[in-house]
């Protein structure tokens, strides 16, 4: 059986640079094709079964956020719950979901695009530095969780904002996470600047 490497938020940017890298790309998101038109903040099961059982998880990238700028006193309570979603469960569901599939590949992998605002916050862009912290957390447990099984985790500290002009190019983190993926590293975070 052939294993995929599905992108949930498959942007243009990074989304993009993870498939040209990793094998079999399944791209998600809000804006692809039926029936890979995926919202994270509003998941349907039927949806996410058949495509697990069409294109099986053997690698899950996270890589959906939101880049809300609203600091602690302006951010709206509507617009936090909203990136909570975007950032927390979405990745809850689809881990649950892929969990099974996960485990009958060869390599399995889970693989969530973090950022240094979950350890140096900014507050002009307090909701997504809450959305990353809380992922990284996420990480840590998943990778307690499943200690004893062969699914790793991969939490990408992202150091900046991705741009190819900045320094901080979205073809080389996709190459950081697959040296990490292809060597078999156990180490939970890797940075890149």
């Amino acid at each position: 059986m052939t294993h995929h490497t599905w992108i949930i938020g498959a942007g243009k940017g990074m989304g993009q640079s993870y498939g040209q890298v990793f094998p079999n790309p399944v791209f998600l998101s809000r804006t692809a094709p039926p029936p890979f038109n995926m919202d994270v903040t509003d998941i349907n099961p039927e949806q996410l079964n058949a495509l697990i059982a069409q294109y099986p998880p053997g690698i899950l990238i996270y890589n959906a956020f939101v880049p809300r700028r609203a600091t602690p006193s302006s951010v709206m309570a509507d617009d936090l719950v909203y990136d909570f979603k975007v950032h927390v469960v979405g990745l809850v569901q689809v881990i649950q979901a892929c969990e099974v599939a996960l485990q009958g590949a060869s390599k399995p992998a889970v693989i969530i695009t973090g950022g240094g605002f979950a350890h140096d916050p900014h507050p002009a862009l307090f909701s997504l530095g809450l959305g990353k912290a809380v992922q990284l957390n996420a990480a840590k447990s998943l990778m307690k969780h499943w200690q004893g099984t062969n699914i790793r985790v991969c939490y990408v500290t992202v150091n900046g904002p991705i741009n190819k002009a900045t320094g901080i190019d979205p073809d080389a983190i996709a190459q950081a996470a697959l040296d990490w993926y292809d060597t078999d590293q156990t180490q939970l975070e890797i940075a890149v600047t």
